[in-house]
């Protein structure tokens, strides 16, 4: 009686899971889906050789897909307040594509710098990663600090003294 179940297993049951295996390995994948984020691989900003105040910490924006999908590209300037602990106390946007502009202010707002108080420029690139890289410019460099190394007091443009 027991050779007659294990018979009727081996009959059954191979077939069954020979048929499982079949199914299971034709069976249509889904489509992985595209992320709706593009991290920058590109430096984070673009700096003239003038510098500014040091940059503590600098995360990458954030590619908006809207612009992404767009195939929009460009830099963004922007005149940033640092206060006096370091942090970005005021975003004014100068000039930039307007799909990217709201991502390079909230990545610019997440910066921090050395202690003191300045207001400067910052340039934030944004660059698809299939596109072609846009010729160096002599006088500029990428490095991890702000745009410019002039500081505004009450307007007016002096040199790289904290207030």
């Amino acid at each position: 009686m027991l050779r007659r179940a294990a018979r009727a297993l081996i009959a059954v049951g191979l077939p069954l899971l020979y048929a499982a295996a079949v199914f299971w390995a034709t069976a249509p994948r889904p489509k992985p889906q595209r992320p709706d984020r593009v991290y920058v691989r590109t430096p984070p900003f673009t700096v003239t050789a003038k510098a500014g105040p040091a940059v503590l910490h600098a995360p990458d924006p954030i590619y908006p897909a809207q612009a992404r999908r767009a195939r929009v590209q460009g830099t963004v300037r922007l005149e940033i307040h640092i206060a006096s602990d370091g942090r970005v106390a005021r975003v004014a946007v100068v000039s930039g594509p307007p799909l990217l502009v709201p991502a390079a202010v909230a990545a610019v707002r997440k910066w921090q710098f050395e202690p003191g108080e300045a207001t400067t420029e910052v340039l934030v690139p944004f660059h698809l990663p299939d596109a072609a890289e846009p010729e160096p410019n002599s006088n500029t460099k990428t490095n991890p600090t702000p745009a410019t190394g002039k500081l505004r007091r009450g307007g007016a443009e002096t040199s790289r003294r904290k207030e």
